[in-house]
């Protein structure tokens, strides 16, 4: 008898529900911190270079660094905390602010890693300026992360992608989490990493994994990958937030401000001035 649609939607849901069940907690620290359960989130607010149109412009950049309940079965914010498919995330929104000329280019990066395991499940993309929108997501099933999206470039209109995932693969996207847990840990540099290039900007761009090495000297971390050497920063004192990124292409963040607070309460004209 052929699947109905709310069949396979059914089976496909199953699906990626177990394959999240199946990761395993890990003892980090950094993950099991009690900060992370005091109701508010980490907001830090950097001033940065972005490269545009062969020059620096530029731009401000804002992390939002928060727990909160994820459904497995359908890979969203969990409506219902208590629900037997919703498990602890860590997410961190990107939100890049660039003008140029006369107009802005806005983008925002989502990463989302199990609290219990610190395992990447899900990564989301938006960008839009005034030539257009383009929007890219990965999803972990199994074994592998399923990548689609969307551009506005011939050619390359339509993403689909599958890259096998393992514990030394990491997103170029991740490395400010990535290594301020491993900093915090006082764990050491995967062996064999290799890393995907950024995800954030309008083309399709390349899901090609390529070797990469790290090495940590107190708290800065030097990361050579297939683009360059990136310079990373990070507090001393816990919770080590990012204090600066100096990236290969000459891109760059310095910290201006971090605070922990529920931002999403604050969102009446004048609240703004809480992040300057």
């Amino acid at each position: 008898m052929p699947e109905s649609g709310s069949m396979r939607i059914f089976i496909f849901s199953l699906f990626l529900a177990l394959s999240h069940v199946s990761i395993q907690a890990n003892s980090s620290a950094f993950l099991s911190a009690s900060f992370w359960d005091d109701g508010a989130a980490e907001v830090s607010v950097y001033t940065a270079q972005r490269y545009h149109y062969g020059r620096f412009y530029p731009a401000k950049i804002k992390y939002f660094l928060v727990k909160e309940s994820f459904s497995q079965s359908k890979m969203v914010k969990a409506d219902n905390n208590n629900s037997q498919d919703a498990i602890p995330v860590i997410k961190l929104n990107q939100v890049i602010s660039t003008p140029t000329g006369t107009y802005d280019y806005q983008q925002m990066h989502s990463s989302f890693w199990s609290k219990d395991s610190g395992s990447l499940l899900k990564f989301s993309m938006s960008h839009h300026e005034a030539c257009g929108s383009s929007y890219k997501q990965g999803l972990l099933a199994a074994d592998s992360f399923r990548i689609q999206g969307n551009t506005y470039w011939e050619g390359q209109s339509v993403i689909q992608h599958t890259v096998p995932v393992h514990d030394s693969l990491w997103f170029y996207d991740e490395l400010p989490f990535r290594l301020r847990q491993l900093l915090a840990d006082k764990n050491a540099i995967p062996d064999h990493l290799q890393i995907i290039p950024s995800t954030i900007h309008s083309k399709a761009g390349s899901f090609q994994p390529a070797p990469a090495r790290a090495e940590i000297n107190g708290f800065t971390v030097t990361v050579d990958h297939a683009h360059g050497k990136d310079v990373l920063q990070f507090d001393p004192e816990w919770p080590h937030v990012m204090t600066s990124w100096q990236q290969a292409d000459g891109e760059s963040l310095t910290l201006e401000k971090t605070l922990r607070i529920d931002y999403w309460n604050h969102h009446a004209p004048g609240d703004e001035k809480l992040l300057k």
